[in-house]
């Protein structure tokens, strides 16, 4: 139906139109028939660097979506296949989904949340009620490790603050020993600085993903970038220097 190499999530919709992420960019939208791709969402950089996991409501016009992007800009979205400009619903970590009747859930660190939506002043209402807690979620990404059926009942994965490791391997994949010490900011995509004396990660610390490097002949973690956008630990070394890709 469509090509995309890069896509974080989609949506079918009653009336044929699928909703999807494009190449880490806006939303578009595609018939189940087939054909060219439409985009139905814009990005604002650099406040915004993608539009993911998109979700039908009820009425199959309007859908949910989230922002990955800086603090000020990232959360819930509320859009519409008329064309309407977006507007942010509620800071969140993950994307948001329908509960029925008329309410939308989402992850606000550990817990999952639910909070009434009303559709004619695009706005949540009333205080937010808590579903369950410890629930899994990626807000550098806005992935939520939940899902909701359409009479309201709620699967999810149990999940909190991971700690994570890095370690050595040899050629034959047996571990050899560690590097660091163990992290639970989400640590990952680790990539080995050419001289071998770091090594490059993303950590992801309030809720904002930086690149770390790790000193593997001092030790210790010093932080290498600092903007509010979503930095990827992808980087190569040119004269000597960590440059980003």
């Amino acid at each position: 139906m469509a090509n995309n190499s890069a896509l974080r999530g989609g949506a079918w919709g009653a009336d044929g139109t699928i909703l999807f992420s494009a190449s880490l960019g806006p939303l578009s939208r595609v018939a189940a028939s087939g054909g060219d791709p439409v985009t139905v969402t814009r990005l604002d950089p650099p406040r915004q660097s993608q539009h993911v996991f998109p979700q039908f409501l009820p009425d199959g016009r309007h859908f949910l979506f989230y922002v990955v992007g800086t603090p000020e800009a990232s959360g819930i979205y509320l859009g519409s296949l008329d064309g309407r400009e977006p507007k942010r619903l509620v800071a969140a970590d993950s994307t948001g989904a329908y509960l029925a009747p008329g309410m939308i859930a989402f992850a606000r660190q550990t817990t999952l949340m639910a909070q009434r939506l009303d559709l004619n002043q695009v706005e949540l209402t009333g205080d937010p009620m808590r579903l369950a807690d410890p629930v899994g979620s990626n807000g550098v990404v806005g992935f939520g490790g939940f899902s909701i059926s359409a009479d309201g009942r709620v699967a999810y994965r149990s999940g909190g603050g991971s700690v994570r490791q890095l370690k050595w391997y040899d050629r034959t994949g047996k571990a050899v020993g560690l590097v660091g010490q163990p992290d639970s900011s989400a640590l990952q995509y680790p990539q080995l600085s050419p001289d071998g004396t770091h090594v490059a990660v993303s950590r992801t610390v309030q809720n904002n993903a930086d690149v770390w490097l790790v000193d593997l002949v001092r030790g210790g973690v010093t932080r290498f970038t600092f903007d509010p956008a979503v930095d990827i630990a992808q980087f190569v070394c040119e004269i000597g220097e960590w440059r980003k890709r």
